[in-house]
C-alpha cells in the first residue's frame, strides 16, 4: 500500500559527503519532502515518519518578568504519542535571569521566524489559549495573578483541543533566575475552575 511505498523509498535515500544533507533518491525531492515530512496538525496521517509534536505552550511578558506554561502531550498523526513530555528545557542555572534590558520573549520557529513581542502561544490548543490571554492580560498583573492565567489559559486549551492535555508545567522567569514554579493535572484544573464558576453562579443569584 501507500504506506509500504514510502517506506521503501525512505529506505533509499543516499547520503553523499559526511557534510550534505541526506536527501530521498526520487525525480524531485523537494516535492517528496513536502508530501512526507510535514509537520501540520492532522496533515500527516499516511506519512511513514510522523513526527512528535507539542501541542501546546505559551509565554507572556509582565512586569515582574515571564511567565512559561506548558501542557505535557505530544502527538503523531492522530494518535497521543505522550503525556509526559518535558516541554520547558533547562539552560544554564537558576542563577542566569533577566538582563540588563529586562525581559525579552521572542518566538522563534522551524522556518527562522523570529519575532519579538510580549505575549505568545503555539500549537493545536493556541487559539483557545490565546482567547483567554487576549481578555485578561495586562503588564501589571501581581506574580499570582500572572502564574493564576498562565493556568487557565492551558487549561481552557486542553478543554477544547484533543491534541493538548496531561500537566500543566508553570514556570517563572525574573531577575534572580528561572524557577519551576509548579505542576497541575489538567482533569484536577477542571473540577477546580468548575466549582469556582457553580460558586460565582450561586453567589450572583443571591444578589
Amino acid at each position: 500500500g501507500k504506506r509500504t511505498q514510502q517506506t521503501e523509498q525512505l529506505s533509499g535515500m543516499t547520503a553523499g559527503h559526511p557534510m550534505d544533507f541526506m536527501i530521498p533518491s526520487v525525480a524531485d525531492p523537494a516535492a517528496y519532502c513536502r508530501n512526507n515530512f510535514t509537520v501540520g496538525y492532522g496533515t500527516d496521517t499516511d506519512q511513514a515518519v510522523q513526527f512528535a509534536k507539542g501541542t501546546t505552550t505559551l509565554a507572556f511578558k509582565f512586569n515582574e518578568g515571564i511567565i512559561v506554561s506548558v501542557d505535557s502531550r505530544s502527538t503523531m498523526g492522530p494518535y497521543i504519542a505522550s503525556q509526559t513530555v518535558k516541554k520547558v528545557p533547562k539552560y544554564g542555572d537558576d542563577g542566569h535571569g533577566v538582563g540588563q534590558d529586562g525581559a525579552q520573549l521572542y518566538y522563534v520557529d522551524n522556518d527562522a521566524t523570529r519575532l519579538k513581542g510580549d505575549l505568545f502561544s503555539v500549537g493545536s490548543g493556541s487559539t483557545y489559549a490565546y482567547g483567554v490571554l487576549d481578555s485578561y492580560y495586562r503588564p501589571d498583573l501581581t506574580v499570582e495573578e500572572a502564574i493564576d492565567l498562565g493556568k487557565r489559559a492551558i487549561y481552557h486549551a486542553t478543554h477544547r483541543d484533543a491534541y493538548s492535555g496531561g500537566i500543566n508545567n508553570v514556570y517563572h522567569v525574573k531577575e534572580t533566575g528561572w524557577v519551576k514554579v509548579g505542576s497541575w493535572d489538567v482533569n484536577d484544573l477542571h473540577y477546580l475552575y468548575a466549582d469556582e464558576k457553580k460558586a460565582a453562579a450561586t453567589a450572583k443569584m443571591g444578589e
